[in-house]
């Protein structure tokens, strides 16, 4: 009757193995993990595992090991800066990311100057003002297509025919 009788420390959150939490946590989104920041201090520490992030970086931004190192930032880090960036698109980001990504392997061997005059994406400012001008919202896909590439260089300068023959060329 006594061992009965022995009263067994209370379950905390901070008292439960690291390995186990974490574990749960990878099963979550983003934004819960981010919403785990503000449970506890505990919570807070484990939902800023890094590998926790690698998931969602490469799930959502198609963001590669080699990318990461380029940047030299930790994979939370990395989420933060690109859902700052271009977040408003996550729904859309990687499906079109892939298609850029795809597009441009394919014309590499085949053209590769016309993956040169890919221009850099454009800014959040100049879709606002194209929006203004012309009057009404574009599609969120079709404004993330261009935040990441917005158009390209002339390939060959002159005219517009002498484009169009280059691009032919590739192409055939």
């Amino acid at each position: 009757m006594a061992a009965m009788e022995t009263e067994t420390a209370p379950l905390t959150l901070e008292s439960l193995p690291t390995d186990p939490l974490l574990l749960i946590l990878s099963f979550l989104d983003y934004r819960d993990l981010i919403n785990c920041c503000y449970v506890s201090r505990r919570l807070s520490q484990l939902s800023s595992h890094d590998p926790l992030w690698r998931r969602h970086c490469k799930k959502y931004w198609l963001i590669s090991e080699e990318e990461k190192t380029q940047k030299n930032q930790c994979w939370k880090s990395l989420f933060i800066d690109t859902y700052s960036d271009v977040g408003r698109y996550i729904d859309h980001y990687a499906a079109i990311k892939k298609a850029w990504d795809d597009l441009k392997k394919y014309l590499e061997p085949r053209c590769p100057r016309m993956v040169l005059s890919l221009k850099e994406g454009a800014r959040e400012e100049d879709l606002d003002a194209v929006e203004a001008q012309i009057g009404c919202k574009l599609p969120d896909d079709y404004r993330c297509s261009y935040r990441i590439h917005n158009g390209q260089k002339l390939v060959v300068p002159g005219t517009k025919w002498l484009e169009i023959q280059l691009l032919l060329t590739c192409l055939l």
